[in-house]
């Protein structure tokens, strides 16, 4: 079963997935960043097993850069 990094942030009916990662250190290293700059809503990682889904994790989302990285890297979830 694989693991995926899943950046969150809200709760309730403002809960939502802003990023998607395969590997933890790109995860916790954008979660560092992202809540570094001092935001109105913080964001965490989840770690997800990925082995029961049926359709692939990054389905509905789009595929962005992470902050000071050029290649994409993670999924951005839409709104």
């Amino acid at each position: 079963m694989a693991t995926v990094y899943v950046v969150t942030a809200g709760s309730g009916d403002t809960y939502r997935i802003e990023r998607v990662y395969l590997d933890s250190d790109q995860a916790y290293r954008f979660e560092e960043e992202y809540n570094g700059t001092g935001p109105v809503e913080p964001v965490q990682v989840e770690e997800w097993e990925a082995g029961g889904l049926r359709r692939p994790v990054l389905a509905g989302a789009v595929v962005g850069t992470c902050p000071g990285e050029q290649a994409p890297c993670c999924a951005a979830a839409y709104p």
